[in-house]
């Protein structure tokens, strides 16, 4: 079977509704690997492959010598493929991708809005009805309803996550907080809910929210209030 045809099978598997879908997920649920606030994890899977798994993330792995699939249900993870003769199928929502050997990063948003970016190696994709390929420095982003454009990010910035780093390039706030809380017991809140939407550029440093928020507040110039729980954004 060529690696289109196998391509197609499995996105058409991962998109099929009803009560089989559910039996197949339920018997081929794979293995879980999760990860808590502030807290990374490397996996090394029995086929070869490795993984290494962001903050607050959640995935499950087949990997074996007859399958490897790999679903992420939130987070971050960056992923190194080996060679073998199975095809290593990474789900997307309404598709699939079948990486090649290489490296890969792939995360899901608060939003439900996936990323898969290409670090070395490429990766055949079908998604939404349409076959693509994404190469070296490639960056697939999707999420439900919209267009998935196809763009060629800074590298070095999209990995920055691994060395407790995050780079925001004109993003909202809100997004801003959801991605920091990932990393602190200490929670980011925005008190004035006018405040959400102004746009954030930078590289920050995670783990630190009131370090963090203290930085937030002289770029935007909105008032910081730290509590014993949290640190207040505006209001």
């Amino acid at each position: 079977m060529s690696r289109r045809h196998i391509l197609a099978a499995c996105a058409g598997t991962l998109v099929a509704g009803g009560a089989g879908m559910v039996a197949m997920q339920s018997a081929l649920a794979g293995t879980r690997y999760e990860t808590g606030i502030g807290e990374q994890r490397r996996v090394m899977l029995v086929e070869g492959s490795s993984l290494f798994l962001d903050a607050a993330t959640r995935v499950r792995v087949l990997a074996n010598s007859s399958r490897r699939r790999l679903w992420l249900d939130q987070g971050r993870v960056s992923l190194i493929v080996t060679p073998a003769p199975v095809p290593f199928t990474i789900a997307l929502d309404n598709g699939a991708a079948i990486a090649g050997p290489g490296k890969f990063d792939l995360r899901r948003d608060a939003e439900d809005r996936i990323a898969l970016t290409a670090l070395a190696g490429q990766a055949e994709v079908a998604l939404n009805g349409t076959n693509r390929v994404l190469e070296t420095g490639d960056r697939l982003r999707a999420q439900p309803g919209v267009a998935a454009p196809i763009d060629r990010p800074d590298l070095d910035t999209t990995q920055a996550w691994q060395s407790g780093r995050a780079a925001f390039q004109d993003d909202r706030l809100a997004f801003v907080v959801a991605e920091a809380n990932r990393y602190s017991p200490t929670k980011l809140v925005i008190a004035d809910p006018g405040a959400a939407d102004l746009r954030v550029s930078g590289m920050y440093r995670m783990g630190d929210n009131l370090a963090l928020g203290q930085a937030l507040g002289q770029l935007l110039s909105i008032r910081v209030r730290p509590t014993d729980e949290a640190v207040l954004l505006g209001g």
